[in-house]
């Protein structure tokens, strides 16, 4: 069920007494006491005077202690908000949080696999630049190959056999250097194509801790409106309680239908929980409505009732 807050009035726009019973004796007393003026009677006067002061000073301590209860409903209220407001902010901060890690994860995610498939070329063009690539001789290889055949044909083998042993040395010692030259320059290559990627990466780490730190940022900023908001609103209802009890009452008779427009900020507890929960203009069931506020009962006006009510037959007739 939707909570409804019924309309009820503060301690400067009620009555003088919260039960009408109360304020029919003390105009019978004020009769009485007229009269007895009128007669004579001082003393009787005089003690119906200092009855009906000590009847209105119980009735404005009763309205004094219900202000002072509206008042405290009305800063639970306002706690409330405070409660819904801040667990909607922490959701909805959190709901931005998560997006934005998502966002920054998948930003990673989609650069890994750019890497990974950028090295694979890398490797794949590598290969097959590498099975280009040939040994080439140098010239002094060249003039042991020439040499050597010049001696095999002149059939002194011994000689082209010295010979064929120092072209085959230097052709392996040829043949390391250009391995490790070729190898040496593809090493360059992928140590150059990792230190970009990393740092590529590290740029975008780098960028996704800023909108992060961004965020607690801007979520701080929000907190802090926020905060301040509700401490407006506290020093705004502090204010409207004490002008309750210094403020000229507005009017002696209770307003019927009373607009939400022109209440103040002592009900900001009430219309702050209501704009929040959505029941504005939600209307409860008749089963579900609270039971109406006690009536104040003052024993010792009791007597004044029942005179009051013995002389309306009267004075109709």
């Amino acid at each position: 069920m939707t909570e409804v807050a019924m309309e009820k009035t503060s301690f400067s726009r009620e009555p003088r007494s919260l039960n009408p019973e109360h304020q029919a004796a003390i105009d019978v007393m004020r009769t009485e006491q007229t009269r007895l003026l009128h007669d004579g009677d001082y003393r009787a006067s005089h003690q119906i005077k200092l009855d009906r002061d000590a009847a209105e000073a119980r009735m404005q301590q009763s309205r004094v202690e219900h202000e002072r209860q509206r008042q405290a409903k009305e800063r639970v209220r306002l706690d409330k908000a405070w409660a819904v407001e801040r667990e909607r902010f922490e959701q909805e901060w959190a709901r931005r949080a998560s997006a934005l890690e998502a966002d920054n994860a998948q930003r990673i995610r989609v650069l890994e696999e750019v890497h990974m498939y950028a090295l694979e070329e890398h490797e794949a063009a590598a290969t097959v630049r590498r099975a280009a690539m040939h040994y080439r001789m140098s010239k002094g290889l060249l003039e042991y190959s020439l040499t050597e055949k010049q001696l095999a044909l002149g059939e002194r083998y011994d000689e082209a056999i010295i010979v064929k042993k120092r072209s085959d040395a230097l052709r392996r010692r040829e043949e390391r250097a250009f391995d490790r030259t070729a190898s040496a320059k593809f090493d360059l290559e992928r140590e150059r194509l990792d230190a970009a990627q990393q740092s590529e990466m590290d740029n975008l780490r780098q960028k996704c801790h800023a909108l992060s730190v961004a965020h607690e940022r801007e979520r701080g900023e929000a907190f802090a409106v926020l905060r301040q908001k509700y401490k407006n609103l506290d020093k705004d209802v502090a204010h409207a309680f004490a002008m309750e009890f210094n403020a000229p009452p507005a009017c002696e008779v209770l307003p019927t239908n009373v607009s939400r427009a022109q209440q103040s900020s002592t009900f900001r507890g009430t219309l702050k929980l209501e704009s929040l929960s959505g029941s504005k203009g939600a209307i409860a069931r008749l089963s579900e409505l609270p039971e109406p506020p006690a009536v104040d009962t003052d024993p010792a006006l009791a007597p004044w009732l029942a005179r009051g009510a013995a002389s309306a037959p009267e004075q109709r007739s």
